[in-house]
């Protein structure tokens, strides 16, 4: 079963590709640390809030 599997998916005669694209995985990081590099002051600048006592 598992040979009739892999010759569908992978024309006869061809290995299946190894190595992983590593492109978008880069591209989704640099996004990721960008938003947060931007975030970041934003979450630091804190207002005063006068909050209740609890008794």
């Amino acid at each position: 079963m598992v040979s009739r599997l892999s010759s569908s998916i992978v024309p006869s005669g061809e290995m299946p590709m190894g190595e992983m694209n590593t492109t978008p995985l880069i591209d989704v990081l640099l996004v990721l640390l960008i938003m947060f590099i931007i975030s970041i002051p934003i979450q630091t600048h804190s207002i005063g809030i006068d909050l209740p006592q609890t008794p």
